[in-house]
C-alpha cells in the first residue's frame, strides 16, 4: 500500500474548481434556518452556536450536547482564564516541542506548523515536563490562536491550516508517548474546537505511513479525511517542488517558510504571531514571578 502521492491533493483541488464553476450555474440551495441557541450559548462568543450547527449538520440535540461538553471541558480546565495565568513552563516545552505559528494562507487564515518526530519527551520529563502538562500547554496555544490570531467564527479566516512534518519519524513511534500526546491534542481540538480545521498537510511522510494511514482512515470522519493533503518523503528529492506545490494551494509562496521550498525571509519559529505568543506568556509570568 503506497503513500497517497501529492497528485491526489492537487486533483482534488481541480474538482474543487470544476464543482465550483458548476455549482455557479445553479442557484445554491438556501442554508437550513438556524434553531434558537440554548441558554448556555450566551457564556460563547457570538456565532458560537451556529459554529457548532454546522459541526453536527444542523442537528441542534448533538450541537447543543457538544457545547455543552465543552463548557464543562472549559469550566474545569479554567481555560477562560488561561491566556492570562502565568506559564512557568512554556520556554523549555517550546524548546523541545518544535511547534510555530507562520503567516498566513491567501484568505488570512492561520498557519501552524508541527514537527512530531522532534518531539523530546526524555528531555521534557527531566524538566518536570508531565504530559497534562503538555496538552494543557497545548491547549493555551490553541485558545491563543482562536482568541488572539483569528478570532472569527464564520468565513475562510476562521479556519486554520496544519502542516505536520513527519520526517524522522519511525515506525515505533506511532506506538510511542508522542503518538499518544498527539492523539490526546487531536481528541480535544476536534471535540471543543469544532469547524477550525480548514486543510492539513502531512509532509515528509515515511516509507511506511501508507500502511499506518490505512489503519488510520477508516476512524476519521469523511469531512475531515477530505482536508487532508500527504506528501511523502520521496518527495523531499525534487528540491522541496511537490511540498513547495502543495503548500502553494493554500499559502502564498512569501509565507511558506524556506526549509519547505518557499519564499519567506521569516525563519520558522520567528514570525510575528510567534512573538505575540512568547510576549503574552513573558509578561503573565512576570506578573506572577517578577523580573523584568
Amino acid at each position: 500500500f503506497n503513500t497517497p502521492p501529492i497528485t491526489d491533493c492537487t486533483t482534488l483541488r481541480r474538482r474543487n474548481n470544476n464543482n465550483n464553476r458548476n455549482n455557479n450555474n445553479n442557484i445554491p440551495p438556501s442554508p437550513p434556518s438556524s434553531p434558537p441557541p440554548p441558554p448556555n450559548a450566551q457564556y460563547f462568543p457570538p456565532g458560537t452556536w451556529e459554529r457548532y450547527l454546522r459541526a453536527t449538520n444542523h442537528n441542534p440535540i448533538e450541537a447543543h450536547r457538544r457545547l455543552t461538553s465543552t463548557q464543562t471541558w472549559r469550566q474545569t480546565h479554567n481555560m477562560n482564564a488561561a491566556l492570562t495565568q502565568p506559564h512557568p513552563t512554556f520556554d523549555v516545552i517550546k524548546r523541545y516541542y518544535p511547534h510555530s505559528f507562520h503567516s498566513t494562507g491567501y484568505h488570512g487564515e492561520p498557519v501552524y506548523y508541527e514537527k512530531p518526530a522532534q518531539i523530546n519527551l526524555s528531555a521534557l520529563k527531566k524538566e518536570g515536563v508531565s504530559m497534562d502538562q503538555l496538552l494543557h500547554h497545548y491547549a493555551i496555544v490553541t485558545e491563543f490562536l482562536w482568541t488572539h490570531l483569528s478570532p472569527y467564527q464564520n468565513g475562510p479566516s476562521s479556519k486554520g491550516i496544519t502542516v505536520l512534518d513527519l520526517e524522522g519519524m519511525r515506525l515505533r513511534d506511532f506506538a510511542g508517548e508522542v503518538v499518544t500526546f498527539v492523539k490526546a491534542a487531536a481528541s480535544f481540538t476536534g471535540e471543543h474546537y469544532p469547524e477550525r480545521s480548514g486543510r492539513i498537510y502531512v509532509l515528509n511522510a515515511p516509507s511506511f505511513f501508507g500502511v499506518v494511514w490505512r489503519l488510520v482512515k477508516p476512524l476519521v470522519d469523511p469531512v475531515t479525511l477530505a482536508k487532508v493533503c500527504v506528501v511523502d518523503s520521496s518527495s523531499s528529492g525534487d528540491g522541496g517542488g511537490a511540498i513547495r506545490a502543495a503548500l502553494m494551494e493554500r499559502i502564498p509562496f512569501e509565507s511558506i517558510p524556506r526549509e519547505y521550498g518557499g519564499g519567506s525571509m521569516i525563519p520558522l519559529g520567528y514570525a510575528p504571531e510567534e512573538g505575540m505568543l512568547r510576549d503574552l506568556m513573558s509578561y503573565n509570568n512576570n506578573q506572577q514571578f517578577g523580573g523584568s
